[in-house]
């Protein structure tokens, strides 16, 4: 069974809001593998930013991972295709959908999924679920 979940602003000092706390403490499991795709490849010091405050907001809600990836320039494809191979989770870090868009699939070298001639974070995801498997 695969759960998708879609996430707007997550709050970087209370985190995860009480309807996300209950889903997410539901659908993760307590050592389960997660992998963080950044949206900007190249700005270590905002990934790593981001990276650890979402960490902390799933320690906060008492989840913790077995192990937690980050996916950036710092770390070669074949790399990452073994990083989201491995994980149980694929966490689609925010920006902008444009930006997302246009620098994923070219760093992972995939194609994105159209559906009605349009793109999302949501064909991206399908298109990484499929090339990682």
């Amino acid at each position: 069974m695969r759960i998708n979940y879609l996430f707007s602003d997550i709050s970087k000092e209370q985190g995860f809001n009480e309807i996300q706390r209950e889903y997410l403490k539901k659908d993760i499991k307590n050592n389960d593998t997660i992998v963080f795709i950044a949206t900007t490849f190249d700005d270590y010091e905002k990934n790593d930013l981001y990276y650890n405050n979402l960490i902390k907001h799933f320690k906060n809600i008492d989840i913790t991972f077995n192990k937690a990836y980050l996916i950036d320039n710092r770390v070669d494809k074949d790399l990452a295709k073994d990083y989201i191979l491995k994980s149980n989770i694929i966490f689609l870090m925010g920006g902008k959908t444009n930006r997302f868009i246009k620098r994923v699939p070219s760093f992972l070298n995939i194609k994105i999924k159209r559906r009605n001639n349009t793109w999302s974070k949501c064909r991206l995801y399908e298109s990484i679920l499929s090339w990682g498997i």
